[in-house]
């Protein structure tokens, strides 16, 4: 836009001058005028004069009106928070009143915005941006003007928290959070639980409260600019009864070593031992002991080893201690706690069960005369002694006439035997079971180096086996007298939780494991544990409990 002034001269009597500006506007009068030009180009400015009696004269010039760049105002400095929207009021002015305008922002992080002169951005990192605002007239003309935008890292949110706020002592509870960052950055986890233990980190952790009592937990959250947020949770650890993996009535005696520790670093596999009427340990044995946050066993001022509690208990009522204090500071004198009723399942009960879940209803039992048709080999037990049954419907044989021989080289599948009266005698070695249930009702079972699947044996008397057995899934050895015992070398086939041995006895249990093994042993009489294997699983004697050649024992829940 251009204002100019226009100034003409004539002679003569009363003249009257008329201006024509060449740019269609209205013509104005007077020597002296005053003209605004709405828009740069080049006119042609006539002026005419006329005198009284209407004679003009007319003279013209040129005039050249220039382009004028808009005046921009990108408007003040701004300080805000990661992920929070900018508001921006631009505004600009330009003399050419008749140009039309382009508006372009650019904010700096890689976006615009056109045609927009009060535009809103958010911004999701923290950083200073350097925010143009470019008006360009029709006439191509532009100017730009700047303003910063400083955006300041926010902290993490945390939105939530879940996991147990009580617990028992000893468990293993999980916890996970959700936390929200408004700059999307990348965030860390870290959990404190207050009970000195070591910091973990991740969205969801697990934690074992060694000790019971109430911990402030804290969660801390952490974006990948520093910025944290706390929040703290209260979680009580409820003391529980021990888990004993080895518990006596009476007695238990350790000799030659053993380990009852398991995994150092995990205190839910030590092997504790509750024994009634006190200890006696030969030898170097490892048990649970205390440790750091790092690990690392913990020692009292003279150096000795500072036990797990619970590690060896006796009830008030112990009458014998004996065992070398030099390793441990804490064995002697003993911990005591409450006395304990060990319960022992009833052989009668376990049979019951283990006839009801595998017979069907409605099954006819086959009588078998033991005495009438010998078995002295393979062949005879394929012609003379009942066909199987199935997995679902085993076959269901009585044996009457004394007691049962089965001869080498058997593979018996999906059978309930029972022997009325008479010992059931395995002769020579090769036989594979899978799915048999064998019962002496009134007599011994004497079992070879049997290879079994989901094999329960019932004996009133004893049940013997000399040779090295291997045992695979749910394995039941029950005897029924408590004169009589359970003997053997045998082991599961593994030790994972697939595979598990039950050995329950109304007398005595001697356990010759053949290898590491996982089950539970029980007897209302002693128990005895030779050679050098493991055990993970459970003991449980009436009687004394004996362990010897280095026994070693893993707690393991079954």
């Amino acid at each position: 836009m251009l204002i100019a002034i226009f100034n003409a001269t004539a002679t003569g009597d009363e003249l009257t001058y008329t201006w024509d500006f060449g740019d269609d506007s209205d013509t104005a009068s007077g020597v002296t005028v005053n003209h605004q030009f709405a828009n740069n180009g080049t006119y042609l400015v006539t002026l005419t004069v006329a005198n009284s009696t209407g004679s003009t004269t007319s003279q013209t010039l040129t005039v050249n009106v220039d382009n004028v760049a808009p005046v921009v105002n990108a408007g003040d400095n701004q300080t805000i928070l990661e992920g929070t929207t900018v508001n921006f009021n631009g505004s600009f002015t330009d003399p050419g009143i008749l140009d039309t305008h382009t508006i372009e922002w650019d904010f700096g992080d890689g976006n615009t915005v056109t045609d927009v002169l009060e535009p809103s951005h958010n911004y999701i990192l923290d950083g200073t941006y350097t925010v143009k605002l470019t008006i360009t007239d029709s006439d191509g003309a532009s100017t730009i003007d700047t303003l910063t935008v400083t955006v300041n890292n926010a902290a993490p949110i945390i939105t939530e928290i879940t996991g147990n706020t009580i617990v028992n002592q000893g468990d293993t509870a999980t916890y996970s959070a959700i936390a929200t960052d408004p700059g999307n950055d990348i965030l860390t986890y870290t959990w404190n639980f207050g009970d000195g233990s070591q910091i973990q980190t991740g969205a969801t952790v697990n934690h074992i409260f060694t000790q019971a009592g109430t911990y402030t937990a804290t969660l801390t959250v952490t974006d990948s600019d520093g910025a944290s947020t706390q929040q703290t949770f209260a979680v009580q650890a409820i003391p529980t009864a021990p888990k004993y993996a080895i518990r006596s009535e009476k007695q238990v005696r350790i000799n030659n070593g053993g380990d009852l520790d398991g995994n150092p670093q995990d205190i839910n596999d030590d092997a504790l031992i509750y024994a009634a009427k006190g200890f006696t340990i030969n030898g170097n044995i490892t048990l649970p002991v205390q440790r750091d946050e790092n690990g690392n066993p913990l020692t009292d001022s003279s150096g000795k080893l500072i036990l797990v509690d619970n590690a060896v208990t006796v009830a008030p009522s112990y009458t014998t201690i004996n065992a070398n204090n030099n390793q441990y500071s804490n064995l002697v004198p003993p911990q005591v706690v409450d006395e304990q009723v060990i319960e022992i399942p009833a052989y009668a009960d376990l049979k019951q069960q283990s006839l009801d879940s595998t017979i069907a209803p409605g099954t006819q039992t086959v009588t078998f005369n033991s005495g009438q048709n010998p078995l002295n080999n393979s062949q005879d037990w394929a012609l003379k002694f009942p066909a199987p049954g199935a997995a679902s419907n085993p076959r269901v044989v009585r044996v009457t006439g004394g007691g049962l021989n089965i001869p080498d080289n058997i593979n018996i599948s999906n059978y309930v035997i029972t022997v009325d009266n008479g010992d059931i005698n395995f002769n020579g070695s090769n036989h594979n079971f899978n799915n048999v249930v064998l019962i002496a009702n009134n007599g011994n079972i004497n079992l070879s180096g049997v290879r079994a699947t989901n094999l329960s044996v019932f004996a009133y008397g004893s049940i013997n086996m000399n040779s090295q057995a291997r045992f695979a899934a749910s394995t039941l050895l029950a005897s029924g007298s408590t004169n009589g015992s359970i003997n053997f070398n045998g082991a599961t086939t593994s030790i994972n939780s697939g595979d598990n041995l039950k050995v329950v006895s109304a007398g005595r249990i001697t356990f010759n494991a053949a290898s590491n093994s996982r089950g539970s042993m029980s007897s209302v009489g002693d128990f005895t544990f030779n050679n050098n294997s493991t055990l993970y699983g459970t003991i449980a004697a009436k009687g004394n409990v004996t362990f010897n050649n280095g026994a070693n024992v893993v707690y393991t829940q079954l």
